[in-house]
């Protein structure tokens, strides 16, 4: 989840062309995620809501 986060933030700088990694991690994530149970993510809470924002910002497309 942290790494998908700063990707995504990270593919908004010019220099960085890392779009179709992102997306293709944002998918991975976005469905690993809807495999977890409630006690997983948890348990990994930080993770998780850090993976969730990336998720957010891709679709979103937010520059931050």
């Amino acid at each position: 989840g942290h790494q998908l986060e700063w990707l995504v933030v990270a593919s908004k700088i010019p220099k960085i062309q890392a779009t179709d990694f992102v997306k293709k991690a944002t998918l991975f994530l976005a469905t690993a995620l809807s495999q977890q149970d409630l006690s997983e993510i948890q348990a990994n809470y930080c993770g998780f809501s850090h993976g969730v924002r990336g998720i957010r910002l891709q679709m979103a497309g937010v520059k931050q």
